[in-house]
């Protein structure tokens, strides 16, 4: 969750984030992939995490770096 100008969270803005190493048996590489104002309503609220929203992507750029590693 995002914090606004007047030091308070703020309740429509979060920033997601997620950081992976890979290979796990033995980390070579590292990377961040984050998302600035994602859209959500107000029922997705308590799900939105970086895991949850970046996981899959994550997953396959890895996957797809993997091939070219």
């Amino acid at each position: 969750i995002k914090i606004t100008a007047s030091g308070k969270y703020s309740k429509e803005k979060n920033l997601l984030s997620i950081f992976a190493a890979f290979p796990m048996n033995n980390p070579q590489y590292a990377m961040i992939l984050s998302l600035d104002e994602p859209y959500w309503n107000a029922g997705q609220r308590l799900s939105l995490t970086g895991g949850g929203v970046l996981g899959n992507a994550t997953k396959n750029l890895i996957e797809e770096m993997g091939f070219f590693i």
